[in-house]
């Protein structure tokens, strides 16, 4: 009985403890959310909905060298949406592909991420469903995912250095010898 009070309690309550953090070497956690802004989304993966294993692990349906989550709201981290745009379009020829997964509840978030016209997709999670699998504590926060599903680098980049830093990461996974 004693065992049922933790989740009585959460249920009573709504609040619900977050899963531990991601940690890089462990595998990434399944996720499959719909996109925002659909067209980039039926761009990647031919349908408006993304689920991670269609990009990486076993089997993938679009294998992708690796796929870099990008956790924002609008307020923490909606100003590096640009530069991770950038950074999508030059790592495109090398399979790495961006996903982008916005945890703002607002409906009008929606339009004012398609009015960026973003060439990677944006996922919503209002009810931070994927960003607890994830152990999001603070955005923006970044997690680099390998071919094969595992984490291969996590963190919170500070936002004056968020371009930079994603770089050299996306570019250790490309080149792991750093040629």
């Amino acid at each position: 009985m004693l065992a049922a009070i933790p989740l009585l309690l959460a249920l009573t309550t709504g609040v619900v403890r977050a899963q531990e953090p991601i940690t890089v070497g462990a595998p990434a956690r399944a996720f499959s959310l719909q996109a925002m802004n659909e067209d980039a989304a039926v761009a990647l993966v031919r349908q408006r909905t993304v689920t991670l294993g269609e990009l990486v692990g076993i089997q993938p349906a679009h294998p992708a060298t690796g796929v870099v989550l990008y956790f924002f709201d609008r307020p923490g981290g909606g100003e590096g949406l640009r530069p991770i745009n950038n950074l999508a379009r030059r790592y495109r020829s090398e399979g790495i592909r961006f996903i982008a997964i916005s945890i703002d509840a607002e409906p009008e978030v929606a339009d004012w991420v398609t009015s960026l016209r973003l060439d990677f997709p944006v996922l919503r999670d209002n009810h931070h469903i994927v960003a607890d699998r994830y152990g999001v504590r603070e955005t923006p926060m970044v997690v680099l995912v390998d071919s094969n599903g595992i984490v291969f680098s996590a963190g919170a980049p500070a936002m004056m250095e968020l371009e930079a830093t994603l770089d050299a990461e996306v570019r250790a996974l490309v080149s792991p010898t750093g040629e």
